[in-house]
Protein backbone atom coordinates (compact mmCIF):
# COMPACT_ATOMS: atom_id res chain seq x y z
CA UNK A 1 0.00 0.00 0.00
CA UNK A 2 1.31 3.46 -0.87
CA UNK A 3 2.27 5.55 2.12
CA UNK A 4 2.46 9.32 2.38
CA UNK A 5 4.86 11.19 4.63
CA UNK A 6 5.01 14.71 6.00
CA UNK A 7 7.18 16.62 8.48
CA UNK A 8 5.90 19.04 11.13
CA UNK A 9 8.37 20.92 13.32
CA UNK A 10 7.58 20.60 17.04
CA UNK A 11 10.79 21.76 18.76
CA UNK A 12 14.48 21.61 17.98
CA UNK A 13 14.58 18.18 19.59
CA UNK A 14 11.55 16.41 18.18
CA UNK A 15 9.71 16.15 14.92
CA UNK A 16 6.35 14.61 14.16
CA UNK A 17 6.37 12.29 11.17
CA UNK A 18 2.89 11.84 9.73
CA UNK A 19 2.42 8.45 8.10
CA UNK A 20 -0.78 8.20 6.07
CA UNK A 21 -2.09 5.39 3.91
CA UNK A 22 -3.42 6.16 0.46
CA UNK A 23 -6.98 6.32 1.82
CA UNK A 24 -5.94 9.00 4.35
CA UNK A 25 -6.00 6.78 7.44
CA UNK A 26 -2.88 6.62 9.54
CA UNK A 27 -1.10 7.80 12.64
CA UNK A 28 1.24 10.51 13.83
CA UNK A 29 4.71 9.21 14.70
CA UNK A 30 7.00 11.28 16.94
CA UNK A 31 10.64 11.39 15.90
CA UNK A 32 13.41 12.09 18.43
CA UNK A 33 16.36 13.87 16.81
CA UNK A 34 18.60 13.53 19.88
CA UNK A 35 19.95 10.01 20.33
CA UNK A 36 20.63 8.08 23.54
CA UNK A 37 24.45 8.00 24.07
CA UNK A 38 25.68 4.52 23.09
CA UNK A 39 27.21 3.87 26.53
CA UNK A 40 23.83 4.49 28.21
CA UNK A 41 21.65 2.44 25.90
CA UNK A 42 19.75 -0.43 27.50
CA UNK A 43 16.25 -1.79 27.41
CA UNK A 44 15.07 0.62 30.11
CA UNK A 45 16.15 3.70 28.13
CA UNK A 46 14.18 2.62 25.07
CA UNK A 47 11.19 1.65 27.20
CA UNK A 48 11.27 5.16 28.70
CA UNK A 49 11.36 6.70 25.23
CA UNK A 50 8.37 4.61 24.17
CA UNK A 51 6.44 5.58 27.31
CA UNK A 52 7.19 9.25 26.58
CA UNK A 53 5.50 8.86 23.19
CA UNK A 54 8.47 8.54 20.85
CA UNK A 55 8.04 6.06 18.04
CA UNK A 56 11.27 6.74 16.10
CA UNK A 57 14.70 7.67 17.54
CA UNK A 58 17.86 8.73 15.80
CA UNK A 59 20.62 6.52 17.22
CA UNK A 60 24.42 6.58 17.01
CA UNK A 61 26.04 3.19 16.45
CA UNK A 62 29.68 2.11 16.66
CA UNK A 63 29.65 -1.04 14.51
CA UNK A 64 27.43 -3.44 12.60
CA UNK A 65 27.08 -5.70 15.65
CA UNK A 66 26.23 -2.69 17.80
CA UNK A 67 23.51 -1.66 15.32
CA UNK A 68 21.95 -5.13 15.42
CA UNK A 69 22.00 -5.16 19.23
CA UNK A 70 20.30 -1.76 19.52
CA UNK A 71 17.69 -2.63 16.90
CA UNK A 72 16.74 -5.71 18.94
CA UNK A 73 16.30 -3.55 22.06
CA UNK A 74 14.25 -0.99 20.14
CA UNK A 75 12.00 -3.72 18.71
CA UNK A 76 11.29 -4.97 22.23
CA UNK A 77 10.30 -1.43 23.24
CA UNK A 78 8.05 -1.02 20.20
CA UNK A 79 10.01 1.81 18.57
CA UNK A 80 12.18 2.20 15.47
CA UNK A 81 15.69 3.59 14.95
CA UNK A 82 17.29 5.71 12.27
CA UNK A 83 20.99 4.88 12.48
CA UNK A 84 23.98 7.20 12.38
CA UNK A 85 27.65 6.57 13.04
CA UNK A 86 30.97 5.60 11.53
CA UNK A 87 29.42 2.59 9.83
CA UNK A 88 26.92 4.84 8.05
CA UNK A 89 29.53 7.31 6.82
CA UNK A 90 31.68 4.66 5.10
CA UNK A 91 30.61 2.11 2.43
CA UNK A 92 27.21 0.85 3.52
CA UNK A 93 27.36 -2.67 2.10
CA UNK A 94 27.99 -4.51 5.37
CA UNK A 95 25.54 -2.45 7.41
CA UNK A 96 22.75 -2.69 4.86
CA UNK A 97 23.22 -6.44 4.48
CA UNK A 98 23.15 -6.90 8.26
CA UNK A 99 20.13 -4.81 9.21
CA UNK A 100 18.00 -4.03 6.15
CA UNK A 101 15.31 -6.57 7.05
CA UNK A 102 15.06 -5.64 10.73
CA UNK A 103 11.54 -4.57 11.76
CA UNK A 104 12.90 -1.81 14.04
CA UNK A 105 14.81 -0.06 11.24
CA UNK A 106 13.34 3.30 10.18
CA UNK A 107 15.03 3.64 6.79
CA UNK A 108 17.81 4.99 4.59
CA UNK A 109 17.96 7.91 2.19
CA UNK A 110 17.80 5.53 -0.74
CA UNK A 111 14.10 5.20 -1.51
CA UNK A 112 11.90 3.51 -4.11
CA UNK A 113 9.99 6.54 -5.39
CA UNK A 114 8.33 4.71 -8.27
CA UNK A 115 10.63 5.48 -11.19
CA UNK A 116 9.43 2.20 -12.71
CA UNK A 117 12.80 1.43 -14.34
CA UNK A 118 14.39 -0.71 -11.63
CA UNK A 119 16.17 2.20 -9.95
CA UNK A 120 15.73 3.99 -6.63
CA UNK A 121 16.41 7.62 -5.72
CA UNK A 122 19.40 8.46 -3.56
CA UNK A 123 20.51 11.78 -2.03
CA UNK A 124 24.23 11.91 -1.31
CA UNK A 125 26.80 14.72 -1.19
CA UNK A 126 24.45 17.30 -2.75
CA UNK A 127 23.59 15.07 -5.72
CA UNK A 128 20.40 13.26 -6.71
CA UNK A 129 21.29 9.74 -7.87
CA UNK A 130 19.56 6.90 -9.67
CA UNK A 131 20.68 3.72 -7.92
CA UNK A 132 19.83 0.23 -9.22
CA UNK A 133 17.57 -1.64 -6.85
CA UNK A 134 19.72 -4.76 -7.30
CA UNK A 135 23.00 -2.98 -6.46
CA UNK A 136 25.43 -5.24 -4.60
CA UNK A 137 29.07 -5.18 -3.58
CA UNK A 138 29.75 -7.70 -6.33
CA UNK A 139 27.98 -5.58 -8.95
CA UNK A 140 28.06 -1.88 -8.11
CA UNK A 141 27.54 -0.70 -11.71
CA UNK A 142 24.66 1.45 -12.87
CA UNK A 143 24.68 4.37 -10.41
CA UNK A 144 24.14 7.65 -12.28
CA UNK A 145 23.92 11.26 -11.10
CA UNK A 146 20.67 13.04 -12.01
CA UNK A 147 21.43 16.58 -10.87
CA UNK A 148 22.88 18.58 -7.99
CA UNK A 149 20.83 20.43 -5.35
CA UNK A 150 21.22 23.00 -2.55
CA UNK A 151 18.58 22.00 0.01
CA UNK A 152 19.48 20.12 3.21
CA UNK A 153 17.35 16.99 2.86
CA UNK A 154 16.55 14.81 5.86
CA UNK A 155 14.16 12.26 4.35
CA UNK A 156 11.81 11.85 1.41
CA UNK A 157 9.06 9.67 -0.04
CA UNK A 158 6.70 9.44 -3.00
CA UNK A 159 3.33 11.12 -2.45
CA UNK A 160 0.95 10.84 -5.37
CA UNK A 161 2.51 12.55 -8.39
CA UNK A 162 5.26 14.19 -6.31
CA UNK A 163 8.37 13.26 -4.39
CA UNK A 164 8.18 15.07 -1.04
CA UNK A 165 11.44 16.08 0.64
CA UNK A 166 11.62 17.03 4.32
CA UNK A 167 14.23 19.80 4.51
CA UNK A 168 16.22 21.60 7.20
CA UNK A 169 15.65 25.14 5.96
CA UNK A 170 16.58 27.31 8.90
CA UNK A 171 18.23 27.00 12.30
CA UNK A 172 17.60 29.62 14.95
CA UNK A 173 21.26 29.37 15.97
CA UNK A 174 24.08 29.55 13.45
CA UNK A 175 26.00 26.69 15.12
CA UNK A 176 29.12 26.17 12.98
CA UNK A 177 27.89 28.53 10.27
CA UNK A 178 29.02 31.75 11.95
CA UNK A 179 30.69 34.05 9.42
CA UNK A 180 31.62 37.77 9.70
CA UNK A 181 30.55 38.24 6.11
CA UNK A 182 26.94 37.75 7.27
CA UNK A 183 27.03 40.67 9.72
CA UNK A 184 23.75 42.56 9.66
CA UNK A 185 21.63 39.56 8.64
CA UNK A 186 18.13 39.59 10.20
CA UNK A 187 17.89 37.59 13.42
CA UNK A 188 15.97 34.34 12.98
CA UNK A 189 13.18 33.87 15.49
CA UNK A 190 12.91 30.08 15.24
CA UNK A 191 14.15 26.98 13.47
CA UNK A 192 12.17 25.74 10.48
CA UNK A 193 11.73 22.54 8.53
CA UNK A 194 9.59 22.58 5.42
CA UNK A 195 8.34 20.31 2.66
CA UNK A 196 9.63 20.53 -0.90
CA UNK A 197 7.39 18.98 -3.57
CA UNK A 198 9.12 17.87 -6.77
CA UNK A 199 7.72 15.85 -9.67
CA UNK A 200 10.01 12.97 -10.72
CA UNK A 201 10.59 14.41 -14.19
CA UNK A 202 11.75 17.71 -12.62
CA UNK A 203 14.71 16.13 -10.82
CA UNK A 204 16.96 16.54 -13.85
CA UNK A 205 16.30 20.28 -14.07
CA UNK A 206 18.44 21.45 -11.17
CA UNK A 207 22.23 21.79 -11.11
CA UNK A 208 24.35 19.90 -13.66
CA UNK A 209 26.05 16.82 -12.15
CA UNK A 210 29.48 17.77 -10.85
CA UNK A 211 31.85 16.77 -8.09
CA UNK A 212 35.41 15.91 -7.15
CA UNK A 213 37.35 13.54 -4.94
CA UNK A 214 40.72 12.08 -4.08
CA UNK A 215 41.82 8.46 -3.80
CA UNK A 216 45.17 9.55 -2.34
CA UNK A 217 45.57 12.78 -0.43
CA UNK A 218 49.06 13.66 0.80
CA UNK A 219 49.98 9.97 1.04
CA UNK A 220 53.30 8.26 0.38
CA UNK A 221 52.56 5.60 -2.24
CA UNK A 222 54.80 2.78 -3.44
CA UNK A 223 55.06 1.80 -7.11
CA UNK A 224 52.45 -0.82 -7.97
CA UNK A 225 50.00 0.32 -5.26
CA UNK A 226 46.32 0.18 -6.28
CA UNK A 227 43.90 2.79 -4.92
CA UNK A 228 40.34 2.21 -3.75
CA UNK A 229 37.81 2.18 -6.63
CA UNK A 230 36.36 5.54 -7.72
CA UNK A 231 33.22 6.07 -9.82
CA UNK A 232 34.17 7.03 -13.37
CA UNK A 233 30.88 7.20 -15.27
CA UNK A 234 27.83 9.40 -15.68
CA UNK A 235 29.43 12.85 -16.09
CA UNK A 236 29.89 14.88 -19.28
CA UNK A 237 33.47 15.90 -18.46
CA UNK A 238 35.84 13.79 -16.34
CA UNK A 239 39.46 14.72 -15.63
CA UNK A 240 42.19 13.27 -13.43
CA UNK A 241 45.63 14.26 -12.25
CA UNK A 242 48.11 12.85 -9.77
CA UNK A 243 50.77 15.12 -8.31
CA UNK A 244 53.59 14.53 -5.88
CA UNK A 245 54.45 16.59 -2.80
CA UNK A 246 56.30 19.17 -4.90
CA UNK A 247 53.50 19.57 -7.45
CA UNK A 248 55.12 17.45 -10.14
CA UNK A 249 53.13 15.06 -12.30
CA UNK A 250 53.34 11.45 -11.11
CA UNK A 251 53.06 8.45 -13.43
CA UNK A 252 49.90 6.40 -12.94
CA UNK A 253 47.45 4.29 -14.92
CA UNK A 254 43.78 3.34 -14.60
CA UNK A 255 42.58 -0.19 -13.89
CA UNK A 256 38.96 -0.36 -15.02
CA UNK A 257 36.36 -2.23 -12.94
CA UNK A 258 33.03 -1.63 -14.65
CA UNK A 259 31.83 1.89 -13.86
CA UNK A 260 34.74 2.33 -11.45
CA UNK A 261 38.48 2.73 -11.84
CA UNK A 262 41.41 2.16 -9.53
CA UNK A 263 44.60 4.17 -9.85
CA UNK A 264 47.86 2.22 -10.03
CA UNK A 265 51.06 4.04 -9.16
CA UNK A 266 53.81 3.45 -11.74
CA UNK A 267 56.47 4.97 -9.48
CA UNK A 268 57.06 5.72 -5.81
CA UNK A 269 55.18 8.95 -5.00
CA UNK A 270 55.84 11.13 -1.96
CA UNK A 271 52.75 13.00 -0.75
CA UNK A 272 50.55 11.75 -3.60
CA UNK A 273 47.42 13.76 -4.44
CA UNK A 274 45.29 11.75 -6.89
CA UNK A 275 42.36 13.97 -7.83
CA UNK A 276 39.24 13.34 -9.94
CA UNK A 277 37.15 16.30 -11.15
CA UNK A 278 33.78 15.85 -12.86
CA UNK A 279 31.45 18.41 -14.36
CA UNK A 280 29.09 19.46 -17.17
CA UNK A 281 30.02 19.82 -20.83
CA UNK A 282 32.55 22.59 -21.30
CA UNK A 283 31.12 25.94 -22.40
CA UNK A 284 32.59 29.38 -23.01
CA UNK A 285 33.16 31.54 -19.94
CA UNK A 286 31.32 34.85 -19.60
CA UNK A 287 33.64 37.82 -20.04
CA UNK A 288 35.23 39.28 -16.92
CA UNK A 289 34.60 43.02 -16.59
CA UNK A 290 37.81 45.00 -17.03
CA UNK A 291 36.79 47.91 -14.75
CA UNK A 292 36.59 45.68 -11.67
CA UNK A 293 37.91 42.29 -12.86
CA UNK A 294 38.59 40.88 -9.38
CA UNK A 295 36.80 41.08 -6.04
CA UNK A 296 38.61 39.97 -2.89
CA UNK A 297 36.93 38.45 0.17
CA UNK A 298 38.71 37.79 3.47
CA UNK A 299 37.32 34.87 5.46
CA UNK A 300 37.20 34.58 9.26
CA UNK A 301 40.63 32.91 9.31
CA UNK A 302 42.20 35.86 7.48
CA UNK A 303 42.61 34.06 4.16
CA UNK A 304 41.98 36.13 1.03
CA UNK A 305 39.86 34.65 -1.79
CA UNK A 306 39.69 36.25 -5.22
CA UNK A 307 36.56 36.11 -7.39
CA UNK A 308 35.94 37.03 -11.04
CA UNK A 309 33.55 39.90 -11.73
CA UNK A 310 31.30 39.31 -14.75
CA UNK A 311 28.71 42.08 -14.32
CA UNK A 312 30.72 44.99 -12.91
CA UNK A 313 28.82 44.92 -9.60
CA UNK A 314 31.07 45.37 -6.54
CA UNK A 315 28.34 44.28 -4.08
CA UNK A 316 29.09 41.22 -1.92
CA UNK A 317 26.23 39.53 -0.02
CA UNK A 318 26.34 36.33 2.05
CA UNK A 319 23.28 34.85 3.78
CA UNK A 320 22.39 31.44 5.22
CA UNK A 321 19.66 29.95 3.03
CA UNK A 322 19.53 26.42 4.50
CA UNK A 323 20.97 25.04 7.72
CA UNK A 324 24.74 25.76 7.62
CA UNK A 325 24.57 26.51 3.88
CA UNK A 326 25.37 30.07 2.81
CA UNK A 327 24.43 31.70 -0.49
CA UNK A 328 27.18 34.05 -1.64
CA UNK A 329 26.66 36.67 -4.34
CA UNK A 330 29.86 38.19 -5.66
CA UNK A 331 30.85 39.51 -9.09
CA UNK A 332 27.47 38.66 -10.61
CA UNK A 333 27.64 34.96 -9.65
CA UNK A 334 25.86 32.90 -6.99
CA UNK A 335 27.94 30.39 -4.99
CA UNK A 336 27.12 27.89 -2.23
CA UNK A 337 29.53 28.14 0.73
CA UNK A 338 29.38 25.44 3.44
CA UNK A 339 30.31 25.99 7.07
CA UNK A 340 34.04 26.29 7.77
CA UNK A 341 34.17 22.86 9.44
CA UNK A 342 33.01 21.39 6.11
CA UNK A 343 35.67 23.23 4.10
CA UNK A 344 34.21 26.73 3.79
CA UNK A 345 35.46 28.86 0.89
CA UNK A 346 37.96 26.19 -0.15
CA UNK A 347 35.13 23.92 -1.35
CA UNK A 348 32.50 26.45 -2.42
CA UNK A 349 30.30 25.48 -5.34
CA UNK A 350 29.28 27.80 -8.22
CA UNK A 351 25.54 27.81 -8.87
CA UNK A 352 24.58 30.25 -11.63
CA UNK A 353 25.03 33.74 -13.00
CA UNK A 354 22.67 36.34 -11.56
CA UNK A 355 20.05 37.79 -13.92
CA UNK A 356 20.56 41.26 -12.43
CA UNK A 357 22.68 43.02 -9.78
CA UNK A 358 21.65 41.71 -6.36
CA UNK A 359 21.02 44.06 -3.45
CA UNK A 360 19.31 41.79 -0.92
CA UNK A 361 19.12 38.07 -0.12
CA UNK A 362 16.83 36.66 2.58
CA UNK A 363 15.63 33.14 3.37
CA UNK A 364 12.43 32.27 5.21
CA UNK A 365 9.57 29.77 5.06
CA UNK A 366 11.64 27.43 2.89
CA UNK A 367 12.08 30.09 0.17
CA UNK A 368 14.87 32.45 -0.80
CA UNK A 369 14.07 36.07 -1.57
CA UNK A 370 16.35 37.69 -4.18
CA UNK A 371 15.83 41.46 -4.32
CA UNK A 372 12.58 40.84 -2.44
CA UNK A 373 11.19 38.28 -4.91
CA UNK A 374 10.47 34.79 -3.53
CA UNK A 375 11.64 31.64 -5.25
CA UNK A 376 12.46 28.04 -4.41
CA UNK A 377 16.14 27.80 -3.48
CA UNK A 378 16.97 25.28 -6.20
CA UNK A 379 15.30 27.44 -8.83
CA UNK A 380 18.59 29.36 -8.86
CA UNK A 381 19.96 26.66 -11.17
CA UNK A 382 17.24 27.14 -13.79
CA UNK A 383 18.20 30.27 -15.74
CA UNK A 384 20.41 28.30 -18.11
CA UNK A 385 23.75 29.60 -16.81
CA UNK A 386 24.77 26.85 -14.36
CA UNK A 387 27.32 25.30 -16.73
CA UNK A 388 28.79 28.74 -17.47
CA UNK A 389 29.16 29.43 -13.75
CA UNK A 390 30.83 26.04 -13.24
CA UNK A 391 33.44 26.55 -15.96
CA UNK A 392 33.97 30.21 -15.06
CA UNK A 393 35.02 29.16 -11.55
CA UNK A 394 36.94 26.08 -12.69
CA UNK A 395 39.03 28.04 -15.19
CA UNK A 396 39.43 30.94 -12.74
CA UNK A 397 40.94 28.60 -10.15
CA UNK A 398 43.41 27.26 -12.74
CA UNK A 399 44.36 30.82 -13.69
CA UNK A 400 44.88 31.81 -10.05
CA UNK A 401 47.11 28.77 -9.45
CA UNK A 402 49.28 29.80 -12.42
CA UNK A 403 49.61 33.31 -10.99
CA UNK A 404 50.80 31.85 -7.66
Amino acid sequence: MMRKYGFITVTMATCALSSLDADGAGKLDVFGWGYVPPTYVNQARYDEAAEAGFTVLMQWVNSVDHAKELLDLAQSAGIKLQLQGNETSTPLTNLVAAVKGHPALHGFTIVDVGFGDGTWLGTMHGTFWKIPANLTAANANGMRPISTYLKVIGDFARWGENIVFGCDDQAQNEFLGVRKLKAGAPKRERSQSNLWFVKPDELGGFGPPSGEGWVWLDEDVKAGTLSDPFLHAGYDEMSFECLDRDGGAAKTEFVAEGDFVRVRALQDIKGARAHFSYGPKNVDDPAVRTAYPTIEITDDAGRVWKFPNVNGDKTVICREVATERDLLYVGGVFYEVPADNAGGFAVLRPIALADEPVKTIEAKLGLVFINGRPMALDSLWKNGSAAKAYWLWTNWKIQQEKIK
